[in-house]
């Protein structure tokens, strides 16, 4: 079975999974989408909307940021891959609960193993939370608090016993919210990129 066909069959269990009550409530389930053999994998929240809607991610207002800030810096939404904690839109976009993202993890866990990215982007508190691994001072911080301590500074995320950089940064609807991240958002790209010794089509 090949890259494409593994990816396939993730997919396949994303969009019929019913471990959490998440399940109920959505229209799409939305698994990740971009280049198998990335060198890196950004890893947001959880579906909203537009999202739940396409079973896209990152289709909405802060997709576009995402994509743009991508463009500004050489690279096309294509060349990256690009998923979610959860897979499933929570109620009125609430921040996902506890159960509902262990029961997701293994999901992206499976897809994190099988494009073996050098870098991986936790995109806002929720994904720095459960994924960059840290001492645990920072663990007894405030949520977003913790996302600004540990921002912009590489870091680890373990899965099943192997270790991946990461770099945790503000999700964009963060920085659709507060155009001032703008500027630390795009640092906090720049450094995963060249983290990974990124190249792509576009640059």
């Amino acid at each position: 079975m090949n890259a494409k066909e593994e990816m396939d069959k993730i997919a396949k269990e994303i969009l019929t999974c019913t471990r959490c009550e998440l399940y109920i409530h959505r229209k799409k389930a939305v698994p990740g989408m971009g280049a198998l053999n990335s060198k890196i994998v950004l890893v947001g929240e959880a579906p909203g909307r537009e999202e739940d809607e396409s079973g896209f991610p990152f289709v909405g207002r802060g997709g576009k940021i995402l994509e743009a800030s991508l463009g500004e810096l050489g690279v096309k939404r294509s060349d990256v891959y690009i998923t979610n904690v959860v897979k499933c839109r929570p109620p009125k976009n609430r921040r996902p609960k506890s159960i509902e993202v262990l029961s997701c993890l293994p999901y992206l866990e499976k897809e994190v193993l099988l494009i073996n990215p050098t870098v991986i982007v936790l995109l806002g508190a929720t994904a720095a939370t459960y994924l960059y691994d840290e001492s645990l001072p920072l663990t007894k911080l405030p949520r977003a608090k913790k996302l600004e301590k540990i921002r912009g500074i590489p870091g680890q995320t373990k899965i099943q016993g192997r270790s991946f950089t990461a770099v945790a940064t503000y999700h964009p609807a963060a920085v659709l919210r507060n155009k001032k991240l703008k500027t630390k958002f795009l640092e906090d790209l720049k450094l995963a990129l060249d983290l990974a010794r990124f190249s792509c089509s576009s640059v």
